[in-house]
């Protein structure tokens, strides 16, 4: 199940990046984690309308 899970929210990040990415050429670029937000947090990302982050067993949109 949690395989599932994992491979769903790559999925549907990667649509979510490629739809993005197609508005005026725009990119989504991750910064990785250097300490500067919790350790749980790998990489984050500042998107139209808000900030994806990473984590080791997660992906979250605010």
């Amino acid at each position: 199940m949690k395989l599932l899970l994992k491979y769903t929210s790559i999925i549907l990040l990667f649509a979510f990046s490629t739809t993005y990415a197609h508005e005026d050429n725009k990119t989504i670029k991750f910064v990785e984690n250097k300490g500067q937000w919790p350790k749980q947090v790998n990489f984050k990302s500042d998107v139209a309308g808000g900030k994806i982050w990473i984590e080791n067993n997660k992906i979250s949109y605010q």
